[in-house]
């Protein structure tokens, strides 16, 4: 309970913000490619190629509209990337350090860029967060020894943000 107390504490949802507009917008492009194919932003190519996100982001959009699905893939990105960081430390840790790991994670500063720009845990939507989950996903399958399960999930960290799931790919 006191984790999601400092959940909740330290990341309200900022909504459609920062890089979130730029990924909304890449997603947008998706939906109704007619309306945004002569955006300057997206007419001559951004890493939305790079990408599963703004498909998937897209779809979700269809599904319950612009302002639910950034802030149901955020909450989705939250509990995957934290989830991700107690199996990790669950496994190289006994259980109640694990779960006190989590709530360092969450009570202690997230940014980790000049001019705090970028954050391990992000208050609106991108990929960044979903990746990293991914990465600690497969960083803890492979330490389980569980190495084609590693490769997977680290071929979806890549699929959804390639520059963060790099990370892992040094790891391994």
């Amino acid at each position: 309970a006191s984790i999601v107390f400092l959940w909740v504490l330290f990341f309200p949802y900022a909504g459609i913000t920062h890089d979130a507009q730029l990924y909304t917008l890449q997603a947008l492009s998706h939906v109704e490619p007619e309306l945004y194919k002569n955006d300057i932003f997206l007419r001559f190519g951004s890493q939305d190629q790079l990408t599963l996100f703004s498909p998937l982001y897209a779809s979700a959009i269809q599904w319950v509209g612009l302002e639910r699905a950034g802030a149901w893939l955020t909450l989705i990105g939250h509990f995957l990337f934290l989830s991700g960081v107690f199996l990790l430390a669950k496994k190289i840790m006994p259980y109640g350090l694990a779960v006190f790991s989590v709530g360092l994670i969450i009570a202690v500063s997230s940014y980790y860029s000049a001019e705090r720009v970028f954050f391990y845990i992000e208050m609106f939507i991108t990929p960044r967060m979903l990746a990293e989950a991914f990465v600690l996903f497969s960083i803890t399958a492979w330490l389980s020894k569980k190495n084609i399960t590693a490769a997977i999930l680290l071929l979806i960290a890549l699929a959804l943000h390639p520059l963060m799931a790099a990370a892992g790919l040094v790891f391994f």
